[in-house]
């Protein structure tokens, strides 16, 4: 016995949505499935590239001593970079610098001279530059080589300062590192 109904009881579908929906399998679905798959990798070291003075590696040192003999100072300087680096060196002064004021508000000020050199194993010796010349800056690099946490030394030679009045001389020097890609 068949039963009727005069409901239908499927309704027709929309002609596009099935249609859509065929069309998705056919395209999602694979043409044949396959024996071997490969995966694509990449990964990403970012880039790295520091500076510091002395042992301990510092932002930043004071280097204090008696100027009364031609003599060189010597601080440790380490670079720490993953790629090969340009260092720049720039000086506020470009001489060791005693300003003093007198009543007048007549400014004197005196000089002591410097070179300064820059030695790492991997690269070799940068300079001497002269203090005047680093106030404008000076760079170096290290062509093709990547210095990897490695040890150097800053070199700073003076003439004696003789003639010159007691007190304290100063100068600022900035280092600055940046990667070669």
């Amino acid at each position: 016995m068949f039963l009727q109904s005069s409901t239908p009881i499927f309704r027709t579908a929309r002609v596009p949505g099935v249609l859509a929906a065929v069309l998705f399998l056919l395209i999602a679905a694979p043409a044949r499935s396959a024996d071997e798959a490969t995966i694509r990798l990449q990964g990403m070291i970012p880039v790295k590239c520091e500076i510091g003075i002395g042992a301990d590696a510092r932002d930043s040192a004071a280097m204090q001593f008696e100027v009364y003999k031609n003599q060189t100072l010597e601080e440790a300087l380490r670079l720490d970079c993953n790629l090969p680096v340009a260092v720049s060196v720039r000086a506020t002064e470009g001489a060791l610098v005693r300003q003093t004021e007198d009543n007048d508000g007549n400014v004197t000020r005196s000089e002591i001279g410097y070179a300064l050199s820059v030695d790492f194993p991997s690269i070799g010796r940068a300079g001497p530059y002269n203090g005047a010349d680093l106030v404008s800056g000076v760079s170096f690099d290290s062509g093709d080589v990547v210095l990897f946490d490695e040890m150097g030394k800053l070199e700073m030679s003076f003439t004696a300062a003789e003639g010159l009045p007691a007190g304290a001389y100063t100068e600022r020097l900035s280092f600055t590192v940046r990667p070669i890609e």
